[in-house]
């Protein structure tokens, strides 16, 4: 356990793959640490928002606090193709929660920003001979749709 603006780099400091502040994509599987915060893409959509899955702190649609763990988009707006995947699955699969907490579109400019010292992408070393994570069924080069389908089994 650590503290999240660290999580990635710690990762790649154990050797499990590496990390980086300059980013160009983000895959299935990725961790980004930004300040106080983590979590994990879930795959990058064709119109440039991400399927997240994270503890996020929004609020219930009776504004009390604690939105747990979800799946949330990262994107402009409630238009974009992560905000749609994640909307339909949390209704679908989760559908007490859904009913209680809205979708979180999480802010870009947040989500994706480096601007804290230890802040940064994590992408695992699946490939390596002593990897800690591998990957046979080929997931980090899968659409988010792809990935959804595949861990919810439709």
């Amino acid at each position: 356990v650590c503290g999240a603006t660290g999580m990635a780099g710690g990762f790649a400091e154990k050797g499990w793959g590496t990390w980086t502040k300059e980013i160009e994509h983000y895959r299935p599987g990725d961790v980004m640490s930004i300040g106080g915060h983590v979590w994990i893409s879930l795959g990058e959509c064709s119109d440039g928002s991400i399927v997240i899955a994270h503890a996020t702190p929004s609020r219930s649609r009776t504004n009390q606090p604690g939105g747990g763990v979800q799946i949330s988009a990262v994107g402009e707006s409630e238009t974009c193709e992560a905000y749609a995947l994640a909307e339909h699955y949390m209704e679908t699969y989760y559908p007490e929660w859904f009913e209680r907490y809205p979708i979180y579109l999480c802010s870009p400019e947040t989500y994706k920003s480096v601007e804290s010292e230890k802040a940064g992408l994590f992408s695992w070393g699946t490939e390596a001979e002593d990897a800690v994570v591998t990957d046979p069924e080929g997931i980090t080069q899968m659409s988010p749709e792809q990935v959804l389908k595949e861990l919810f089994g439709e």
